[in-house]
């Protein structure tokens, strides 16, 4: 999961094109500037902040430059304003919440940034569990609620890395023609590859527009969106070139063709869009034009295999617009072992579904961000060693929250073909009332960080690590000794760390994010730090070193 973004003020991108001088900088780097400097260093808004609409709303500001109007900013801030953005509808949060009703603007805006939405949400008849909210989602018995059947007998189980469906009673639900037919999901993301083979027969296609005739046919302001849009480059080739998104169409909708992998919902179309570059990183304000993209071009489910630790309203407008035009927001939990879980996720408190991870034991995953005290659409599903479709006809397995969304994706679209006039709350009211509560097991305690030091790395065992040692592959914990020049995994607190070889670099890996800073011991003026945007690190060792990897608040 990743968003590049600092706050509601700062976009990563649009950041560096205002400040050629900064061009060249790292993310980190960029960061770690904004952090010493603040705002005031940016000599252009952000593109959160809309100077017309903010001086139309404000007309004792009509007269000041764009720097005038960032000095303003910077000193008052954007609460004073007599409206905010057009992101966010005071009036609408006020009906929907009457005891609120009486806060100034400004009072309003302190308590959305505070607690988010999180009033007017109609709580569930069965028990929530602080950890696994609603407990593991069960597609044959969602869908049996959803046509007033009676539960679907048991089937048997496919197996092998399968067995995720089997988990969630995906078989059951086939079993009675319920396969996703007629049911657009979105996939919010890197992008897809849609000429994967086990993927190009469930691409979306935009029935209205004509191909390569370089004309908007269908009205929707994007011209040639024959299958999706690219928020990134601003065109019409969605095509991933990094592999997540990609894995996560896979496990909605990969075609049940006798090869490779079967999605949860087979006969689901994929609408891909991206949001995020080949390196992971993307704009809040891309994934909440995604997100108003796919509902008004007829995705009924969308999936957000991203997020962060940012509120902003421009992503909780989407939301809000998406649930209003009939489609249902899966998002991803997060993979920080937090006790709550990150943005966009926490919005389901008021709209959507909010997925957390467990492995193929019902044990939550120990990275993942658990449901929170404050009650949400929380369910789970299997995020752990998750085998589905890759880059360039391949496939691999990957882990993460990214991986549990999907599957409850594909569930919704599975009791949508089965009963297509649902609305959003009943959908989300179906899937949380009918998952299993009781089988969902607490995730092994860890710590919130980790301090590995390989002070003889020729001699150094995978028993001389701190933490869990399991195997990235099968998911099983390690307990042989293991030489360090060989390929192991330690996994703690969502984190990834595979070792082998000797020293030379440090590459983005498909796993966890976390931050890393590597200090030579031989050398102290040998320090290298780097925030990793993708999923962990892959690195080679020759030398004595000492690692430190903390968690860092983007996820993907």
């Amino acid at each position: 999961m990743a968003i590049a973004n600092f706050s509601d003020f700062v976009d990563v991108k649009f950041y560096r094109q205002s400040n050629p001088d900064l061009a060249n900088l790292s993310n980190a780097q960029l960061l770690n500037h904004f952090n010493t400097v603040g705002i005031e260093q940016k000599r252009i808004f952000s593109p959160f902040i809309d100077l017309k609409f903010y001086q139309q709303n404000n007309p004792g500001l009509a007269g000041l430059s764009d720097r005038q109007l960032l000095e303003h900013l910077v000193n008052t801030g954007i609460n004073e304003g007599k409206s905010f953005s057009p992101y966010l509808d005071l009036n609408y949060y006020r009906q929907k919440n009457p005891d609120l009703a009486g806060l100034t603007n400004k009072q309003l805006w302190e308590h959305f940034n505070k607690i988010g939405f999180t009033e007017g949400r109609e709580s569930s008849p069965i028990p929530y569990n602080i950890s696994s909210g609603f407990g593991l989602v069960n597609a044959a018995a969602a869908t049996a609620a959803a046509t007033g059947q009676n539960p679907f007998s048991e089937v048997a189980n496919l197996g092998g890395n399968n067995w995720a469906l089997d988990a969630i009673k995906v078989p059951e639900t086939w079993s009675k023609g319920y396969t996703g037919q007629g049911i657009v999901v979105a996939v919010i993301d890197t992008g897809v590859d849609y000429q994967h083979s086990d993927l190009d027969g469930n691409i979306w296609v935009n029935p209205k527009e004509i191909p390569s005739n370089k004309k908007d046919d269908d009205g929707n302001d994007y011209i040639d969106d024959i299958r999706g849009w690219d928020f990134v480059n601003d065109d019409n080739d969605p095509m991933d070139l990094e592999g997540h998104g990609t894995h996560v169409a896979g496990t909605i909708a990969a075609e049940n063709n006798g090869f490779g992998v079967t999605g949860v919902a087979p006969n689901t179309k994929i609408m891909p869009i991206r949001v995020l570059d080949a390196s992971g990183n993307g704009s809040i304000l891309d994934v909440a034009a995604g997100i108003r993209y796919a509902a008004d071009n007829g995705a009924k489910v969308i999936n957000l295999s991203l997020g962060g630790d940012i509120n902003t309203p421009a992503e909780a407008s989407a939301i809000k617009y998406a649930a209003e035009k009939g489609a249902i927001v899966v998002s991803a939990a997060g993979n920080q072992s937090q006790q709550q879980p990150g943005f966009p996720a926490r919005y389901a408190t008021h709209f959507g579904i909010a997925v957390g991870a467990v492995n193929r034991n019902n044990q939550m995953a120990t990275f993942s961000d658990l449901a929170g005290k404050l009650p949400l659409d929380y369910l789970n599903a299997p995020g752990v060693n998750i085998y589905s479709t890759f880059l360039n006809n391949s496939y691999r397995s990957l882990s993460g929250t990214s991986m549990a969304s999907p599957h409850i994706a594909g569930v919704v679209a599975l009791v949508l073909s089965a009963n297509p006039n649902l609305t959003p709350v009943q959908l989300e009211r179906i899937v949380t009332t009918t998952a299993n509560s009781s089988i969902v097991q607490p995730r092994t305690q860890v710590s919130n960080n980790f301090l590995t030091n390989f002070s003889q790395v020729a001699n150094t065992n995978v028993d001389n690590l701190t933490g869990e040692q399991i195997d990235n592959i099968t998911g099983d914990f390690i307990t042989e000794n293991v030489p360090v020049n060989e390929n192991i995994a330690m996994v703690d607190t969502g984190l990834n760390l595979l070792s082998q070889g000797e020293l030379d670099s440090v590459t983005p890996h498909q796993e966890f994010i976390p931050s890393l800073t590597i200090d030579y011991l031989g050398n102290s003026s040998q320090v290298m730090m780097d925030d990793i945007w993708s999923h962990g690190i892959s690195t080679d060792i020759n030398q004595n070193w000492m690692q430190i990897i903390e968690p860092t608040e983007l996820f993907r």
